[in-house]
């Protein structure tokens, strides 16, 4: 009953996939696609990674180790081709990347999924950095196939079966905010550390609800789960890996590093500028800082405002807005951060976040201290500066540290 077998039985709308390199995910969800496209003909599928390149490397090839070359119809190898794989049942595969070059705005990856509708998705490695959040929930949106299943496994549903399944490594981007984390939380043992914990309901839990959204409960008096995680190390794959594959891992991979990619953990995260952080002692609710917000409002004569920006283009701008108590907690409240904005968006961000929190807008903003630069705007002219931009809408920054 090895941790594959267990994901291939999973009947959950949605499945993940995650844990250490190699243990075992891209062959899973593939093995699972295709058993799918088996046994629901006729079906529409969508198989996908984050960019033409990763998709071609990885994906189609270990599809390609799977598929019965018997079953296929068709599936044509030029780079210019459509990139779609028809079985002999009348199934459609279809081989796809999210990230669309071209994009204007704040318009959504996925904007070329969006006219079709899917009988199951698989998209690989969820956690690549040019997937976002929404691009999740529209392709959920898109799961409306009916096709009728003719199978012998009672278990499965009757048409669809309207699956998102998904494979990951450990991250800390929304993908564990959203997705993984939630169901940590309703577990009574922590996944990571063994210990056991009380059950906390997270908001953000894929759980059954009612038709206004609110949490159906089950006899435990928890909210019913529509999201399977299955998670493990390395060592659940070594069976079918090389044993100096491991051996340069283990001599390799350090601290976090070995935590992450080796063991599987979600809890080891390379990168973090404060390695103290931990997210069951340094993370509240929303609801919760606003309360406490609220309540230094009432109490105290003036609130510390403190607020924080970094322009991008090309890379996501950042605003953050929050407050220090008398104790000299900081506190983070809100905050936006997208990519390919607009100055005019910035500005609009942030003034609406200030008017939400009714936030004096004299309040200084500290700020990159690059803003304050004016760039070239021709051959012989000076463009305004970012901060001469915010000021004109009575934003007023002041320089930030680097260091």
């Amino acid at each position: 009953n090895s941790l594959q077998d267990r994901f291939l039985q999973s009947r959950a709308k949605i499945q993940l996939y995650g844990g250490g390199f190699a243990n075992g995910k891209t062959s899973g969800a593939c093995i699972k696609a295709i058993q799918l496209a088996k046994d629901y003909p006729g079906s529409n599928g969508l198989m996908a990674r984050s960019t033409y390149p990763k998709l071609n490397d990885t994906l189609r090839k270990e599809f390609l180790k799977w598929v019965p070359l018997d079953w296929v119809d068709s599936f044509p190898k030029s780079a210019n081709a459509s990139n779609t794989c028809t079985l002999k049942n009348g199934t459609t595969i279809n081989f796809r990347y999210i990230a669309q070059q071209g994009k204007l705005g704040n318009e959504a990856t996925t904007s070329n999924l969006l006219s079709a509708t899917y009988d199951w998705i698989v998209v690989d490695q969820m956690e690549d950095p040019e997937i976002v959040h929404k691009d999740f929930l529209d392709l959920l949106g898109r799961l409306r196939g009916m096709t009728r299943y003719e199978g012998e496994d009672d278990t499965m549903p009757d048409t669809g079966p309207r699956w998102f399944i998904l494979t990951t490594n450990p991250t800390r981007n929304w993908v564990y905010r959203k997705l993984v984390k939630p169901v940590h939380d309703l577990m009574d043992i922590d996944p990571d550390t063994g210990v056991a914990k009380k059950p906390v309901i997270n908001d953000d839990l894929l759980c059954e609800t009612d038709s206004d959204g609110r949490m159906l409960f089950g006899d435990d008096r928890l909210p019913v789960p529509i999201i399977d995680i299955y998670e493990g190390s390395t060592y659940e794959n070594k069976d079918n890996l090389e044993p100096d594959f491991i051996a340069t891992l283990e001599s390799s991979y350090k601290g976090q590093m070995r935590s992450r990619f080796l063991e599987g953990k979600w809890a080891s995260y390379e990168g973090l500028v404060y390695p103290a952080f931990d997210e069951a002692t340094h993370v509240m609710s929303h609801h919760a800082i606003y309360n406490y917000y609220k309540q230094l409002k009432m109490k105290t004569e003036k609130v510390n405002i403190l607020e924080g920006y970094d322009y991008g283009l090309a890379v996501p701008f950042c605003y953050i807005m929050g407050f220090c108590d008398n104790f000299g907690n900081v506190f983070l409240m809100d905050g936006a951060y997208e990519k390919e904005s607009p100055i005019d968006d910035h500005i609009a961000f942030i003034k609406s976040i200030r008017n939400g929190y009714d936030v004096d807008n004299g309040t200084m903003i500290l700020a990159d201290p690059d803003i304050f630069r004016r760039k070239t705007a021709g051959k012989k002219l000076v463009g305004k500066a970012i901060s001469e931009m915010l000021l004109d809408d009575g934003i007023v920054c002041t320089r930030g540290n680097n260091d």
